[in-house]
Parts: C-alpha cells; structure tokens; sequence
C-alpha cells in the first residue's frame, strides 16, 4: 500500500471540496470494507482518502411520506437499511437485496454508498478484458492466473 493523505470532514460541504479534482486520484471511504481492500492489494492508489465517517447527515434513512420518496444516506449500513420499518413497508426489494449481499459481519459494515461504490473483484474485468475474460476473441479464463 503506498502513502496518501486522509482527511475527515464533518460536513457535506467539506466532504465535496476535498473531493474536487485538485487531487488527483482521491478515494472516497464509507464503511471500509471494499476500499481497504483494494488499498491493499494495490488495485487503487489515491493520493488522497476522505473518510464521510463524521458526517452525521449521511447516516440515515428519511422517509417523505407526503411526497413518497426516500433519501438514503450513503453511511446507512445494510443492517440499518433492512431493518428500517419505512424501507420494509414501502421498497421491500431493497430490504430483499440488502439481505442477500454478505454475512452479517458485512451488514453491520457494509455501508449503502459503498456497495452502491464496490470496484469489480475480477482480474479480468479490472484490467480492461471485459467481463467474460476474452484477448482477440480467446477466453483467458482457461490460461488465466486465477
């Protein structure tokens, strides 16, 4: 993993300044689980990570029953999401998806924003093959690395 800056900001407005592209490659961390990841490994190398951790305005679930609408804020982890009764009662697919993603480690982390965010896994697609793996219309899946 190679160095960056971190910043934490504790409103919106912060957050969208520092994600102006003044930086260059800036990565945006929710819950952490995708991004850590992908520092690790090398897959991205930001040289700036701004954590939306401290903006409490991202957090929640606002239901406007009166326009029915919802605004779900990207912080919103999966559990919170799939367990918020105006979700269940009005978009009862999302509550179906959300339990369906991961193990509940991984809903109690997993944010919205970031899974809505996640990077495709596959080695392949990361590195410009498409997604069924093909180099001049061979498969590389049976001579890939993994």
């Amino acid at each position: 993993m190679i160095a960056f800056e971190y910043a934490h900001p504790t409103s919106l407005d912060d957050a969208i300044s520092l994600l102006a592209d003044e930086w260059g490659e800036t990565e945006v961390l929710a819950g952490g689980t995708d991004l850590i990841t992908s520092l690790k490994q090398n897959i991205t190398q930001p040289r700036l990570v701004v954590s939306l951790k401290n903006i409490e305005k991202l957090n929640n679930v606002v239901y406007y029953k009166t326009q029915d609408r919802m605004r779900i804020g990207a912080l919103t982890t999966l559990a919170d999401l799939m367990n918020d009764e105006d979700v269940i009662d009005t978009f009862p697919a999302l509550v179906t998806a959300a339990k369906n993603i991961a193990s509940p480690q991984m809903l109690n982390v997993g944010t919205v924003g970031g899974d809505l965010l996640q990077r495709p896994r596959c080695w392949y697609y990361r590195n410009g093959f498409g997604l069924f793996g093909k180099n001049d219309g061979k498969s590389l899946v049976p001579d890939g690395d993994n």
